[in-house]
């Protein structure tokens, strides 16, 4: 059964190959045979809206927040009190079905600070809804609802949508639900959006001229099959409203954080231990590819290394995913699950090579490449210190500070943690000998007692005037 949004659409493309009110109807054959065709062609590009509409509208549902607001009063002497709570609706976003059990994909701003959600389906049908899960790097959030009879959406392929290839977005626009616009992909792999850094580094949506106001965020992009392509997340305007420009996160990556978060809760996301860089568009052309990047130093031990790349290599694709900017290739490499296999396409000098990599735990990674810059948990006191200086600013100028050992981690229910260590503390000293590396100063550690104390002298940064603080710190077990 066609829904009325289906119907009114059916009546306005009606309205406009009607005659006007008192003409005469025009017969088919007395259109002009050219005529006819160019009819026919529009009539069929509706019928393949009206398809990809029909395929989508179940699955796409409204999202409102629920927010707890205490309500006052006041009695017979004028006197305020507390008279109970009540909840108002707070905050319009999109979703889309992606499984049969309940799980709904969102973005995470659409649910975070969230109280309470309320998911209303296309049918009319309402349900409280749970959040599984969110990735702030992505925007992207996974909520369940217990409900029966759900059609959840199919998923198309990302990577195989073309610039100018047609899109719709679905979605509650300003809360009008069940809406769906029509545009095209105007680009892809867009980035610099806004956002924190770490959000900036993964960034490449796709954009389209597909009208996305406030309210779509959250609900899918689709092709003509009906298939998920995207989930529609940003708009660049000036008023707030479409101007032309909306984005969507792609639906490979939208998958990949879907499955992820649905198994674990979270993302747990790969590092290959390379930094990236983008590759010259004379350096493409001379090698005679579309584009690529090319990685800066190797962290020893990492995947990567293990792997055999090496720096200055350029990466054109990995696990399939043609790398043509640094976004793609984190995205890339950060969505492979760790612990699993992929495939690296490279160039080294003129010849061409594949090598296969095992990634690791990004967070693992981390600590990996901090292991090489020569830093060292030391676990008398729950710090991890490393080789540093402190960085000194003043009348916009950089300038190099005293050099130590820098705290970069402290294990709250650590000794140093109790006797007031802080991440960036710069350690020089303890009882007056200086310590140059972080084994000498574990050494010096491992050999005192402290159950009668130690003097640790320190730096601390001054933010107040960009100066320092020299002192020490007496720690006791």
């Amino acid at each position: 059964m066609k829904s009325m949004r289906t119907m009114v659409l059916g009546s306005i493309a009606g309205l406009c190959l009607a005659p006007t009110v008192g003409s005469t109807a025009l017969a088919q054959d007395t259109i002009p045979p050219e005529r006819q065709a160019d009819i026919a062609f529009a009539r069929s590009l509706s019928g393949a809206f009206q398809h990809a509409a029909d395929r989508i509208e179940p699955s796409v549902v409204h999202i409102t927040r629920a927010r707890t607001i205490q309500r006052y009063e006041r009695d017979r002497f004028g006197r305020v009190r507390v008279a109970g709570e009540s909840t108002r609706p707070d905050g319009l976003g999109s979703g889309v079905i992606a499984d049969v059990r309940g799980y709904i994909l969102t973005n995470n701003h659409v649910v975070e600070n969230a109280e309470a959600l309320v998911v209303h389906l296309a049918d009319g049908r309402e349900y409280p809804a749970q959040t599984i899960g969110t990735d702030p790097i992505t925007d992207l959030a996974v909520l369940k609802i217990d409900a029966p009879d759900l059609t959840p959406a199919s998923f198309g392929d990302s990577e195989a949508l073309e610039v100018g290839e047609w899109v719709l977005a679905a979605g509650s626009p300003f809360g009008f639900a069940n809406s769906i616009t029509a545009g095209i992909v105007s680009a892809k792999g867009r980035g610099g959006l806004g956002g924190d850094e770490q959000s900036k580094f993964f960034q490449e949506f796709i954009q389209t001229d597909a009208a996305i106001n406030p309210g779509n965020s959250g609900g899918p992009l689709v092709d003509l099959l009906g298939n998920v392509v995207g989930i529609n997340t940003a708009i660049a305007s000036r008023t707030g409203s479409n101007a032309g420009l909306g984005f969507a996160i792609p639906s490979d990556i939208a998958q990949r954080v879907l499955d992820q978060i649905i198994d674990a809760g979270r993302v747990n996301r790969g590092w290959l231990g390379v930094t990236i860089n983008e590759l010259e568009p004379e350096r493409a052309i001379e090698l005679g590819i579309e584009g690529g990047i090319v990685l800066g130093p190797v962290v020893e031990g990492s995947p990567a290394d293990v792997a055999g790349l090496h720096e200055g290599d350029v990466v054109t694709s990995f696990a399939g995913r043609a790398t043509t900017s640094p976004a793609r290739l984190r995205n890339a490499i950060a969505l492979t699950g760790p612990g699993s296999s992929a495939k690296v396409t490279y160039w080294r000098g003129d010849d061409e090579g594949t090598a296969e990599v095992r990634v690791i735990d990004r967070a693992a990674g981390q600590w990996l490449t901090l292991a090489s810059r020569g830093a060292l948990m030391i676990e008398r006191l729950g710090l991890v210190v490393i080789p540093d200086q402190i960085v000194l600013t003043k009348n916009g100028q950089r300038t190099l500070g005293p050099s130590g050992l820098a705290v970069i981690e402290v294990d709250p229910s650590g000794t140093g943690a109790a006797a007031g260590f802080q991440v960036g503390d710069l350690i020089t000293g303890v009882e007056g000998d200086t310590v140059d590396t972080p084994q000498d100063f574990e050494r010096a550690i491992r050999l005192v007692d402290l159950s009668r104390g130690v003097r640790i002298n320190l730096v601390r940064a001054n933010a107040r005037n960009n100066g320092i603080m020299r002192g020490y710190i007496d720690v006791v077990e």
